[in-house]
């Protein structure tokens, strides 16, 4: 579980960029953070991985993370970033820092894990290509993997299928499903609305930095935010017994 309370972040002394941030992601569930450009959902994640000064308090499974060593925080939660570097490893080796918390050194048992990690994403057939060369969604899927070994039980993800193939994203949501089923608390933030209404559970919604909604996906939908908070049109769509909601930005707002 991951809990943040209060959670204010500024920059010298112009108005902050976040402020008083609270909200709950529950272990099992998907939460996605969602908000126009600039509203502060990167800098929400910076702040919860400890990387920027803020104030308010940020808790995994009822610990302090400001309190933690970073191993330890390495520990309890993992993030995939929205900027990726690209280090002078190998694939293989890079999925590998993923075990860096808790192995110091690598035997025959956790090169199969790395191997495994990297037949989920589809990229075994890579493994001893240098990160350097990969595409943009390639890279994305290596380090998802490295997110996959790490195997924390909060995971935070920043925009992740922002360069992947369409193909490869129906299959990134059913990953996350999977992490979901074995309890894994998930955050992340994504562009796509009618995307993140879709896959996740509950819903946490920036505006100008503060909390404008949190609660379930099905909540936002019914109080129609989509509409009201980014402008969008609805359409619905039925196939047999099946019914899926999309969105498209209102040609007036645009």
């Amino acid at each position: 579980m991951l809990e943040c309370k209060n959670l204010t972040v500024a920059y010298g002394k112009s108005a902050p960029v976040l402020r008083d941030v609270s909200f709950t992601a529950r272990p099992g569930r998907i939460t996605a953070i969602l908000g126009e450009n600039g509203c502060g959902k990167s800098t929400l994640l910076r702040a919860i991985m400890q990387e920027i000064p803020h104030t308010g308090v940020v808790l995994c499974d009822n610990s302090l993370l400001a309190q933690m060593p970073p191993r330890q925080r390495a520990l309890c939660l993992s993030l995939l970033p929205q900027h990726l570097p690209a280090p002078a490893l190998s694939l293989g080796e890079t999925v590998a820092l993923g075990l860096s918390p808790r192995c110091a050194k690598l035997g025959e048992p956790e090169w199969q894990a790395v191997d495994s990690a990297l037949q989920r994403v589809g990229l075994l057939a890579l493994r001893d290509r240098p990160v350097s060369t990969l595409s943009g969604g390639e890279r994305q899927r290596a380090f998802l993997a490295l997110l996959l070994l790490q195997d924390t039980n909060v995971l935070l993800l920043d925009e992740p299928t922002a360069h992947m193939d369409l193909s490869f994203t129906a299959e990134f949501y059913d990953i996350l499903r999977e992490e979901r089923a074995r309890g894994k608390t998930i955050l992340l933030v994504m562009h796509d609305v009618g995307d993140a209404l879709a896959l996740s559970d509950d819903v946490v919604i920036l505006q100008g930095g503060a909390v404008a909604f949190a609660g379930s996906a099905a909540q936002a939908l019914e109080r129609h935010l989509p509409e009201t908070l980014f402008h969008l049109c609805r359409y619905t769509a039925t196939g047999g017994e099946e019914e899926a909601i999309f969105f498209r930005a209102n040609k007036k707002h645009r």
